[in-house]
């Protein structure tokens, strides 16, 4: 999942389109059990690159869950810094999450990004509501292979 997060904007409305393209996106859908992929590009507002992209100094944290309960379901405190992104993935198949969604179809979660810069503080870039699915094959197995014995008698 490519995001384009505006680091100027108000946190629930930061997620763009694309560097250039400063206009809101929606989050796309996930669905449990996955490893969500994420490449989050930080962006100005004025078509150029966060200020403190590319820096090797700062954490940045990605997670799911309540943020009313304040109950992450699933949380990663590392990325890996690339020239002009971040990269890390988050587990969506936690027991956490698999509790949460529990018998429901789909359940809609807060999906958050912070930036932290040592020694300064935390700052929350991104939170807003992600749509999550749940699984329709919750273990796949390999049936026993038939031998060649066998399959003839068949």
């Amino acid at each position: 999942m490519k995001l384009f997060i505006d680091a100027t904007a108000d946190a629930t409305k930061s997620q763009v389109n694309s560097l250039q393209n400063g206009e809101e996106a929606p989050l796309p859908v996930a669905h449990i059990g996955d490893i969500l992929e994420l490449q989050c590009t930080f962006v100005n507002g004025s078509g150029g690159y966060s200020s403190f992209t590319g820096r090797a100094d700062i954490v940045l944290n990605a997670g799911i869950g309540e943020v009313v309960a304040r109950t992450p379901y699933t949380v990663t405190q590392t990325m890996n810094k690339m020239s002009d992104y971040y990269s890390v993935e988050i587990d969506l198949g936690t027991e956490e999450m698999k509790n949460a969604i529990g018998t429901e179809e789909t359940m809609e979660l807060d999906f958050e990004v912070q930036v932290c810069k040592y020694p300064e503080a935390t700052k929350t870039l991104l939170q807003k509501k992600i749509l999550i699915r749940n699984e329709l094959i919750k273990e796949y197995r390999i049936a026993k292979p038939v031998s060649n014995l066998e399959a003839e008698r068949i």
